[in-house]
C-alpha cells in the first residue's frame, strides 16, 4: 500500500476486515465498541508508529503502524465461548496471513470482567511512503 497517510492504512484494516470475515461479526473501532457484546466482535485500536518489527529493521520508505485487533465472543459459558471463539480465531488468523501489507505473529487469550473471552492479535499494517508527483 502506497499512501502519505496514516488514515489509508487504516482504511486498509477496516476494508480487509469488512471483506474478509464473516457478514454477521461486528467490526468496530475500540472507542465505539462499548462494552456489551452481543454478537461476535473484532475491535481495532490503533496504536504506535514504527520503523522494526521484531528486531528487524524496515527499509527506507517503509513504515509500520501498529494496531491491536481483539476478538470477543459474548457468549459468558467458558466451555461455549472456547468452542466458538477458537473456530473464530483461526479464521481471523488465516484472513490476517492473507494480507500481504500486515505482519502479525501471534493471539493471546484474554477473559473481561464480565465473562466474555477473547483473543488479542497484535498487528502491524506496512505503509510504503510515495511521495506526490511533481507538477510541471
Amino acid at each position: 500500500m502506497s499512501s502519505n497517510s496514516l488514515s489509508e492504512a487504516r482504511k486498509y484494516l477496516q476494508g480487509a476486515l469488512t471483506q474478509g470475515l464473516p457478514k454477521d461479526w461486528v467490526i468496530t473501532d475500540i472507542e465505539k465498541a462499548g462494552d456489551t457484546f452481543r454478537k461476535l466482535t473484532v475491535t481495532y485500536e490503533q496504536g504506535d508508529i514504527v520503523a522494526n518489527i521484531s528486531g528487524g529493521e524496515l527499509p527506507p520508505g517503509v513504515i509500520g503502524l501498529e494496531f491491536t485487533l481483539n476478538l470477543i465472543t459474548p457468549e459468558k459459558d467458558g466451555d461455549k465461548a472456547l468452542t466458538r471463539l477458537g473456530d473464530a480465531a483461526v479464521e481471523l488468523a488465516f484472513l490476517l496471513d492473507s494480507l500481504p501489507q500486515l505482519v502479525w505473529d501471534n493471539g493471546s487469550r484474554f477473559r473481561l470482567e464480565a465473562g466474555e473471552s477473547g483473543y488479542r492479535f497484535p498487528i502491524t499494517v506496512l505503509v510504503t511512503y510515495s511521495p506526490a508527483p511533481e507538477e510541471e
